[in-house]
């Protein structure tokens, strides 16, 4: 939905620097629960740790997986 809103150049690639900063950071915190747990693999458990301090997207990635394991 266009909203009419326009950014600059300057904010568009700070916001683009501070989200691959948290890509990065969650991708590292991922595997190093994985690691810890002793796992090869990334599994749901890891991405509900990482998820673990905000409530809206806990919830939301609990909804998710019980919808797809009820499948």
């Amino acid at each position: 939905q266009a909203t009419g809103t326009r950014f600059s150049a300057t904010f568009v690639d700070a916001l683009s620097q501070v989200v691959f900063a948290q890509a990065e950071t969650v991708g590292a915190d991922l595997e190093c629960f994985a690691k810890h747990a002793k796992r090869a693999k990334i599994s749901t458990e890891d991405v509900k740790l990482c998820a673990r301090r905000n409530d809206d997207l806990l919830q939301a990635l609990m909804e998710k997986i019980e919808g797809s394991s009820s499948k």
